[in-house]
């Protein structure tokens, strides 16, 4: 590691007057350098007893409309291409490896991958292209196609799971985004007056009539597309409103939960913890933003 680059950090953090201060931020920036360092060695003997893994990934990455990611047997991140890693909001590869799904899902998701992936290993069964909803703690609900499958190393020994994610829907502050899937324009409509209705009471029979088809047709689109029922698409849609406004940190959770069609704070809490393992005020405050309740 060059002495250059360690003062070049010291000189852009912040200037201090003590020399002891001076000597010890240089060894904490140190120190930081060779756990980062220590970080990527571990990835890379990690990669490197899996055959041929180096140049599949290579080939992977160049896919923009696939995230893929790889994960050693204690469920921790080992790689992940550069467009799964902004996803997470994990842009510095030094943050990302050795990191777990804690650190960018909502508890409960984050148990449920780490349950999965356990099975993955243990019973070498793949999950292939399952459509689910994510909850990233700091960008929100997503809705995505999930496979996963062991890797081995050339003993053959399961030595972590490889995944692979694509994104099928995903929700901006003005309209939902279909991508990825069958594109049936009777779901897309449905999905589209859904977003538009989120303070509403709405029943599939509201839905259904709204796009023209019957309510089992309606059941039938979500279930072919997500593997959902409509009331439970309806559900993420308004929790990925909710996380927005909380992150927004500016309009007090009674307001979000009224504007959401809860009759008060307590059960729009209540719901919210059922859905992430988290409370309202806990998320905002996952991500630095304000705490007006």
């Amino acid at each position: 590691m060059q002495f250059t680059f360690i003062v070049g950090k010291y000189l852009m953090s912040r200037s201090l007057q003590n020399e002891d201060e001076n000597g010890d931020l240089i060894a904490k920036l140190l120190l930081e350098d060779i756990r980062n360092a220590s970080k990527q060695v571990d990835a890379e003997d990690f990669i490197s007893q899996i055959p041929n893994l180096n140049h599949v990934l290579e080939v992977l990455s160049l896919m923009d409309d696939v995230s893929i990611f790889l994960k050693d047997s204690r469920s921790r991140y080992m790689f992940g291409t550069p467009c799964f890693r902004e996803k997470l909001g994990a842009d510095d590869s030094s943050n990302f490896i050795l990191s777990r799904d804690y650190d960018f899902y909502a508890p409960l998701q984050a148990e449920s991958h780490i349950r999965e992936e356990k099975e993955v290993r243990e019973r070498r069964k793949a999950i292939h292209a399952h459509p689910r909803w994510h909850l990233l703690l700091r960008a929100g609900v997503e809705w995505v196609r999930v496979s996963k499958f062991a890797v081995n190393d050339e003993a053959g020994a399961v030595v972590g799971v490889c995944g692979l994610v694509r994104t099928i829907c995903r929700f901006s502050e003005n309209a939902a985004i279909l991508a990825n899937c069958g594109q049936d324009e009777r779901l897309d409509r449905a999905i589209h007056w859904m977003f538009q209705n989120t303070d509403r009471e709405l029943e599939n029979e509201h839905i259904a009539e709204e796009v023209h088809v019957s309510t089992r047709q309606l059941g039938r689109l979500f279930q072919k597309e997500f593997n959902t029922t409509p009331q439970r698409f309806l559900s993420t849609i308004k929790l990925d409103n909710a996380c927005r406004r909380l992150r927004q940190g500016v309009v007090p959770i009674v307001e979000i939960a009224l504007d959401l069609g809860f009759g008060d704070q307590s059960s729009f809490t209540a719901w919210f913890r059922k859905s992430t393992g988290l409370t309202p005020r806990s998320y905002r405050e996952c991500n630095g933003s304000g705490t007006k309740l």
